[in-house]
């Protein structure tokens, strides 16, 4: 293991294996969508500013691989599993080049499957957090380069680097304060990196700038568009110290279990490596991580929030993990090289193993029969002659994929003529109309049920029962504007 981790073009193969690996379980998975995957069919199929509360990168990234490779589940997948393949990688390389030792940069690459949220959901169904992913350990490489070599050329690659994390997702920004502060004071020229020049680095601010401009503005110009998910900080009754604290041992829970473990084995062990470079390297990011730790608890308590999702809080995780596996490298590199080395492969083929089981063989959201629900939408809209709305973006992702007659956006105002529009929503029993075809402007219309057709979504799973599947109620209403009475 030891001369595996050594060999750092095998340990790229062995990540782009795994992830290839997990892009083919995604389509084993099922023709259907998760609702990350689902929102990418309706909200990345254009080039826009913004897509409402969500940062654009990962939008525009997702519209240049249908723009290649065309609409589908493969293209979705793909676009996923490439990026995490490239965060991964960019990880290894970007910690080698700071630490200046090839097992430590792999150690500690190797050291981020230990996330759930990084091994688990973000294959299973994340995208923006996916994006964020990506910018943490492309920063972490771009900064490596400008502490290593300080050329023109690698502040010019930071702007851009930092320009695009700063609109993958709103927490990337947690790194930002942190990181200059932790810079400032450690001074890394002490250590034998080169100097930060102001001048270079003002050249990185004005390309960043350039990339951040318009898309900020937007945010800016649509403030009710671009905070429409902000109540999500609100949801539950929990003080704001338990969400934040929660939250955040929520994410690197196992990452503690495991570096515990091993503390067991290192506690008498002789001092391991003298590296001043390495030793810099792991008191930044344990800096980094207890100061934007302690602004979003500051934040926290400040505004009130009541909920911090672990996955809200990924560039600290990131960060922690990163920093607690060089610790342990640092004191032992054998040990710590092979309990990583073999923990990563265990890992890897548990969570393969346990998508394919539990998203492809089990009922599932990927394995709803989405070619179905097209064909029966498609057909009632051709007998009604209508076009297709609705308020469900999962059910609308699926049939968006294979037609493009649907639409999620409500009627703008009440019609001044008839207008004939197929409904499909999960079906609660009730028959009123979807809230997507209501009018946003309030005024009433009048609305008519011509038909309706209930049936069960159904699963394409091996493990399915005949009862296993979605309700889903699709219905045509003929809209008319409402009669005032004198």
């Amino acid at each position: 293991m030891t001369r595996f981790l050594q060999n750092e073009r095998a340990v790229y193969l062995a990540l782009v294996l795994y992830f290839t690996l997990g892009f083919l379980v995604r389509l084993f998975c099922g023709p259907g969508l998760e609702l990350d995957e689902a929102e990418m069919v309706l909200r990345a199929q254009d080039l826009a500013l913004g897509y409402g509360p969500q940062f654009p990168v990962y939008n525009w990234y997702q519209s240049l691989v249908f723009d290649l490779f065309g609409l589908s589940v493969a293209s979705i997948a793909a676009a996923k599993f490439a990026l995490l393949a490239l965060a991964a990688c960019l990880a290894v390389a970007g910690l080698r080049r700071l630490t200046g030792d090839r097992a430590a940069g792999a150690v500690a690459g190797l050291s981020l499957a230990l996330l759930p949220d990084l091994m688990w959901e973000a294959q299973r169904s994340l995208t923006h957090s996916v994006a964020v992913i990506a910018a943490t350990t492309a920063l972490i490489w771009a900064y490596a380069a400008v502490l290593d070599r300080g050329r023109w050329r690698d502040y010019g690659v930071l702007g851009v680097v930092f320009g695009l994390a700063c609109l993958s997702k709103a927490n990337i920004y947690l790194m930002i304060v942190p990181a200059i502060l932790v810079l400032l004071v450690l001074r890394p020229a002490r250590a034998g990196f080169r100097p930060l020049r102001i001048g270079r680095l003002a050249l990185a601010a004005g390309i960043a700038a350039c990339i951040e401009g318009l898309p900020l503005w937007w945010m800016v110009s649509h403030p009710a568009a671009a905070t429409a998910s902000g109540g999500k900080f609100y949801r539950g009754d929990e003080s704001a110290v338990l969400a934040v604290l929660g939250g955040e041992l929520g994410a690197v829970i196992l990452c503690l279990l495991f570096w515990a473990a091993m503390a067991i084995f290192l506690r008498r062990r002789p001092k391991g490596l003298q590296s001043a470079r390495l030793d810099m390297v792991i008191r930044a990011l344990f800096g980094l991580w207890g100061l934007a730790a302690l602004l979003i608890l500051g934040a926290a308590l400040g505004i009130g929030i009541t909920r911090l999702s672990p996955r809200w809080l990924l560039p600290l995780s990131i960060c922690f993990t990163i920093a607690v596996a060089l610790w342990a490298y640092r004191r032992a590199p054998e040990v710590a090289g092979r309990a990583m080395g073999w923990t990563a492969l265990a890992l890897g083929l548990v969570v393969l193993a346990g998508l394919g089981v539990t998203r492809g063989l089990m009922p599932s959201r990927l394995n709803a029969d989405a070619p179905e629900l097209a064909a029966r939408v498609g057909a009632m809209a051709d007998r009604a002659q209508a076009e297709v709305i609705t308020g469900d973006s999962w059910l609308l992702g699926m049939v968006g994929l294979r037609d493009q007659r649907v639409r999620d956006d409500a009627l703008q105002t009440c019609p001044h003529h008839p207008l004939r529009l197929v409904t499909v929503e999960r079906d609660f029993g009730d028959t009123v109309p979807s809230r997507a075809a209501l009018p946003s402007d309030g005024v009433a219309c009048q609305a008519r049920l011509v038909s309706q057709q209930r049936f069960v979504l159904p699963s394409v799973a091996r493990w399915a029962q005949e009862a296993d599947g979605a309700p889903v109620r699709l219905s045509v209403w003929d809209y008319a504007p409402a009669v005032t009475q004198p």
